[in-house]
């Protein structure tokens, strides 16, 4: 009976949110914090450091990986756990549609723990998708790619 009563039996169950309300996304990754808003259909940064733009792509493409996340097992409750990273997700009155947080506190590499507002109890969840997520991905790089366009450009071509 408890297990029905918290959901046990779905396993998606802390990742099924609307992604079409969604309007800000606060991340905390990493050591770095991130906060983007859609206006007008149109996502960006709150701030950001000189040069740095948003890759809607990757946000686009983690928010839609995010929803396909399911967990693995459900863990007993777990006092004193601490999250290292967490996602915000609201809608445009404010209210959170997904709040979901993980660290790494698994024995096994390939495995995260998590708890998400969808779901209060503690799972574990496959590290794959997460692993490499930094607040820092979402940054198309400066400049970069013109950079060593301009470079090859310059040199000579030999004729």
């Amino acid at each position: 009976m408890l297990k029905r009563k918290l959901g046990f039996l779905n396993k998606q169950l802390p990742f099924q949110f609307d992604l079409s309300q969604a309007q800000t996304v606060e991340l905390v990754a990493k050591g770095r914090s991130v906060k983007i808003i859609k206006d007008l259909a149109k996502w960006s940064l709150t701030e950001a450091n000189e040069g740095e733009s948003l890759d809607v792509a990757k946000l686009e493409s983690f928010l839609s990986d995010l929803k396909s996340l399911s967990a693995r097992d459900y863990l007993p409750s777990q006092k004193g756990l601490k999250f290292d990273n967490r996602v915000v997700i609201r809608s445009q009155d404010g209210s959170e549609i997904l709040n979901f947080a993980w660290t790494k506190k698994q024995p096994d590499d390939s495995m995260l723990t998590g708890v998400s507002s969808l779901v209060k109890t503690p799972f574990t969840l496959s590290a794959a998708k997460l692993t490499a997520l930094s607040a820092d991905q979402f940054f198309a790089k400066p400049n970069s790619e013109k950079a060593s366009k301009a470079d090859v450009s310059d040199q000579p071509s030999g004729e």
